[in-house]
């Protein structure tokens, strides 16, 4: 008998538990969440900065625009 058989991607994974299946599932479910969590936080500060730019940029076209008519004498 060769004994247990382990998928070699199991052995080098640093929750791996050799006693305990049950413990190192909930460790792996645990460290799974907090990357997706991660990443949600980092699309969210991603959105969140991609809005402040767009604004921003709005903001100063409306800014230039409103300047060229006043240098033009033109009112809206």
């Amino acid at each position: 008998m060769i004994g247990k058989v382990q998928l070699v991607s199991q052995l080098y994974k640093p929750w791996t538990i050799q006693d305990n299946d049950i413990h190192s599932k909930g460790i792996q479910s645990w460290q799974d969440r907090r990357v997706r969590e991660a990443g949600f936080a980092a699309n969210s500060l991603q959105r969140r900065a991609n809005e402040k730019t767009l604004f921003e940029e709005y903001v100063a076209s409306k800014i230039q625009l409103s300047t060229r008519f006043e240098l033009l004498n033109i009112t809206i």
